[in-house]
């Protein structure tokens, strides 16, 4: 039980000490910060990042392909919330 124990023990230790052998270059992009996006994109719209540098007609293209397709009967999402009440 004694060896046993003791090599577990190494094992552990062997894990963590490779663990932190990772490539410089690996550790330099986790320090990096991402920045994140401080843009509020209502309902029905597609964010700026994903229309930058697109002419309108794609950006009506791209809409009908991503966004979900409401009729024009279809109660806002104020109006559903208001008849949940």
């Amino acid at each position: 039980m004694n060896f046993f124990t003791i090599s577990i023990f190494i094992t552990f230790f062997l894990a963590i000490a490779a663990c932190d052998m990772e490539a410089p270059e690996k550790k330099d992009m986790m320090k990096k910060s991402g920045t994140l996006g401080s843009e509020i994109t209502p309902e029905g719209e597609l964010p700026s990042i994903m229309t930058e540098g697109l002419t309108s007609e794609e950006k009506s293209m791209l809409a009908e392909e991503i966004l979900p397709n409401a009729s024009p009967d279809d109660l806002t999402p104020e109006e559903r919330f208001l008849k949940l009440r």
